[in-house]
Order: structure tokens, then C-alpha cells, then sequence
């Protein structure tokens, strides 16, 4: 993807910054509207109305069509077609963000129970971690 983008609403020509990993690290835990996220990409001082947001939104998707996933499918009571987008940026950067706290709980409770720092239970692979994990449960009297 490019560095920056331009798009055009209704004959005027815009210009925005294509969002980066930080960017939405940010999203996903700042939870901002549409328009302010598209705010953040402009490199206008306004605030970017719908047909703003939804140009950006294009122009965005037209330099990655694999953000998205559009669905079609059916309902199986109503026969009543349905058509549906899973954006799959914020699926994936999702999945991270609770892989991330599942790691950080098992490093947690690893430092409870042995006197390693934080940096020496992370460098380890996940299998020693849960071995450890569980002798310290075994040791609890907890039988995993």
C-alpha cells in the first residue's frame, strides 16, 4: 500500500495518509468513530462528512481489497438473501489483542508461583510455559 492516498468527493480533490500498525493499535483500543478516524488520515483540518468518509473508505479498499471480505448468503428460515462485509484488518487485530492477554496471563501467573522476571518467562517457548503453568497448579493441589 502507498504511503499516501488521493481521492475526490464531488470534484474536489483530497489527499489522506494510508494508516499504518499504529494506527490502528489505536482504533482498536480508542474505539473512534468512522469520522474521526478518517480525521486522523486527512491531511485537511475539517471534519470529513459522509461522503468524505465513504470515498476515503473506497480509495482505501481500491489499494487492499483484502481488508475486506464481502459475504452473500442466504437465511435458511426465510430464503431472504444477505449480503454482508467482514472487514478483516480489525478481525485479525482482534484475534492479536487476546492472544496477546491469553501471553500475558500465562506469564503472570508463571511469575506467581517461580522467581524468574517477566522478560525470562516471555523468552520461553509456550510449551515450557504451560509446563510450568501446570506444576505449579499440581503443586496447588489442582490436577490438570
Amino acid at each position: 500500500m502507498p504511503e499516501r492516498i488521493g481521492f475526490e468527493v464531488e470534484g474536489q480533490r483530497f489527499e489522506a495518509r494510508c494508516p499504518t500498525g499504529e494506527d490502528h493499535a489505536r482504533w482498536l483500543s480508542e474505539r473512534p468513530s468512522q469520522h474521526a478516524a478518517a480525521a486522523s488520515l486527512l491531511d485537511e483540518n475539517t471534519g470529513p462528512d459522509d461522503a468524505i468518509v465513504a470515498a476515503l473508505n473506497e480509495a482505501l479498499a481500491s489499494q487492499d481489497p483484502a481488508r475486506e471480505l464481502p459475504v452473500s448468503t442466504q437465511c435458511p428460515a426465510c430464503e431472504a438473501a444477505i449480503e454482508t462485509v467482514i472487514a478483516l484488518e480489525t478481525r485479525l487485530l482482534q484475534a492479536f489483542a487476546a492472544e496477546q492477554r491469553s501471553w500475558l496471563r500465562e506469564i503472570a501467573a508463571v511469575a506467581q508461583s517461580y522467581p524468574w522476571s517477566e522478560a525470562e518467562i516471555a523468552a520461553m517457548p509456550a510449551w515450557r510455559r504451560r509446563f510450568y503453568l501446570a506444576r505449579a497448579a499440581d503443586a496447588e493441589g489442582f490436577i490438570r
